[in-house]
């Protein structure tokens, strides 16, 4: 009975201690909190406005007013698409850092190659809404990559972080 004891001694011990971790980090905003990263991914997002060159939290003075942020909609890029599509003799890179898919929509021609390269710590995929391509798992440096070889608009996720989302428009 004494061993039960000391187990749930060190349960509620660890227990503890990671909650002191997380409570720690969720109090913690720094100069990347806007930016989602590992550290930071469950921080709450500070608004700062910049004053005479020096950051102010919002938490120590009044938020100044600005255009309301423009709510993510799914389907609907949150980047402008390039002018030109790549040729489809060409390839088109796309980055998968800081957990959003650059440049997002992609506008490419028929029969062009998108590869996706994770820049980020953690690993990422890459997957089709309509289950045209999947690349498993991407882990940090390695790339993916897929040929175009319909017209549409392609839209995809992250498996593992379904907020990541990204569109890929193929014309002729």
């Amino acid at each position: 009975m004494k061993r039960v004891y000391i187990l749930l001694a060190l349960i509620l011990i660890g227990l503890g201690a990671w909650f002191w971790n997380v409570t720690v980090e969720i109090g913690t905003i720094g100069d990347t909190a806007s930016e989602p990263n590992e550290e930071n991914l469950f921080s709450p997002m500070s608004q700062e406005v910049e004053t005479s060159g020096e950051p102010v939290s919002s938490a120590t003075s009044p938020p100044k007013t600005s255009p309301s942020p423009v709510p993510k909609i799914p389907g609907v890029p949150a980047t402008p698409s390039p002018e030109r599509p790549v040729p489809a003799s060409k390839k088109a890179d796309v980055a998968i850092s800081k957990f959003i898919f650059t440049p997002s929509p992609l506008t490419i021609n028929k029969g062009a190659t998108v590869v996706w390269t994770n820049k980020d710590d953690v690993t990422h995929t890459v997957s089709s809404d309509s289950g045209l391509f999947s690349s498993g798992a991407i882990i940090k440096g390695n790339t993916y990559s897929f040929t175009f070889e319909e017209t549409g608009t392609f839209p995809y996720t992250c498996g593992f972080h379904l907020g990541m989302q990204g569109v890929v428009e193929v014309v002729e």
